[in-house]
């Protein structure tokens, strides 16, 4: 969560609804109209908290009716979103593979030099011609970019699917 008042704000919406009255139901009192009546307690009946006036609209009632239940979701929600950040923060914070080391090693293997020529027409008799022709396939200036470009990558990993395929097909 990004600002401290933000979570702060968040937390006393937390506590606010752990401590509100739940079992929110409506019902009709001919002496009273309408009243939205809730538990205090598990335990105690349940009391008339609002009388809604005959000006309330529908839209109002089923509002103030289901909050307490609608919060809820949403504070449920929100703590599965943040779960899920979470989880992927950690993903970033993991070491990731060097694809430009990656890259540099599949580019010496004989058969995926065989592959570039076959599908790529690269030839790999000239060393920093086939390396020239790798980047170029890879729309990248410098194998770095594999590690700084997620769509590079994202290309690399393509690339190296389709010799993977063609080298269980050979």
């Amino acid at each position: 969560m990004g600002r401290a008042q933000d979570k702060e704000r968040l937390d006393t919406i937390r506590a606010r609804h752990g401590e509100a009255s739940t079992d929110w139901r409506a019902i009709d009192s001919t002496r009273h109209g309408e009243q939205l009546t809730a538990r205090l307690l598990p335990t105690q009946p349940s009391i008339a908290l609002v009388t809604l006036t005959a000006e309330c609209g529908y839209q109002d009632r089923n509002f103030l009716l289901h909050a307490h239940a609608d919060i809820l979701f949403l504070l449920r929600m929100l703590a599965e979103a943040f779960r899920k950040i979470r989880e992927l923060q950690k993903l970033q914070e993991q070491p990731r593979p060097d694809l430009a080391k990656e890259c540099g090693r599949i580019c010496e293997d004989t058969q995926f030099k065989q592959f570039m020529l076959q599908k790529h027409g690269i030839p790999s008799d000239d060393r920093e011609r086939f390396a020239t022709g790798v980047r170029k396939v890879l729309a990248i200036e410098s194998r770095s970019e594999l590690n700084t470009h997620p769509a590079a990558a994202k290309r690399w990993d393509v690339l190296l699917g389709r010799f993977r395929e063609w080298k269980e097909l050979a």
